[in-house]
């Protein structure tokens, strides 16, 4: 520092006129020619790029220098269009994924491509976009009782499989077969969980006949949370609830008693 400028600098812009210090502010940056960065005439420091984005400056990519950048207009990107197996019309769709910078759209079905495939043991089937492999599970979709999309064909009698479930017995404790019948079940999805309910509550009052319908009661009741659906807690509470009009025994320790610690759960 010049003995000048001990009371003060003299600034130009952002470098002193008389001692030649620089401070960052009032620089004067102008582009570098072939590129996007900026730099100060007068001392040399970098600013931030300046880039020219594609699209009338509403796109992804810099013309200049090639840099992307992450914006959630759609607009912004080159979404190329795909074929869609799912499409009973056999036409292409726009795809998810931007050509140019890697973006992916957010929503589940915006551009997604899927390919679905049925989950032994769920009520659902899963897809997995063949573009971007995003997964997400969703209801089958029925034509002709076969879904559409993953090929299961439900067809089962589910108050005669449900009563089978309930009373079955096994002296060598071997579940396989409880095991498989569960499966069949999860995989009717709200149909199923609506038997199974509609059996549970008619167990309350005796509605089952004279069957032992308490030997895997309690298993039944316990796989009502697998359906995952938006009725779980009201069929959970409804069957502790019944306990307050029964005396049966065996209602309160293999229904009752399960249903809420399962609701606890939730």
């Amino acid at each position: 520092m010049k003995i000048a400028c001990v009371l003060g600098h003299k600034w130009n812009g952002c470098t002193c006129a008389r001692c030649g210090a620089v401070r960052n502010a009032g620089h004067s940056f102008a582009p570098v020619p072939g590129s996007c960065t900026m730099k100060c005439a007068r001392c040399g420091a970098e600013g931030p790029a300046q880039h020219r984005w594609s699209k009338n400056g509403r796109g992804c990519k810099c013309t200049v220098c090639g840099a992307t950048r992450a914006i959630d207009d759609l607009n912004a990107h080159d979404f190329p269009y795909v074929f869609d197996p799912n499409d009973p019309g056999g036409t292409k769709v726009q795809g998810c994924k931007c050509q140019v910078c890697g973006y992916v759209k957010k929503s589940e079905f915006g551009g997604h491509v899927y390919k679905y495939s049925y989950e032994r043991g769920s009520s659902r089937h899963k897809g997995v976009c063949v573009t971007c492999g995003k997964e997400i599970t969703s209801e089958h979709f029925f034509e002709n009782g076969v879904c559409r999309y993953c090929g299961y064909k439900p067809g089962v009698d589910l108050n005669k499989l449900v009563a089978d479930f309930a009373v079955y017995v096994n002296l060598t404790l071997d579940e396989s077969e409880l095991d498989a019948m569960e499966q069949k079940l999860l995989a009717e999805g709200d149909a199923a969980e609506a038997a199974i309910f509609s059996f549970l509550t008619r167990c309350s009052f005796g509605g089952v006949g004279n069957i032992r319908w308490w030997s895997q009661a309690k298993r039944l009741t316990r796989m009502l949370p697998k359906f995952h659906s938006g009725k779980v807690k009201e069929h959970l509470k409804q069957l502790a609830d019944n306990a307050s009009r029964t005396n049966i025994w065996e209602y309160h320790t293999e229904i009752a008693g399960p249903a809420k610690e399962e609701l606890a759960k939730l």
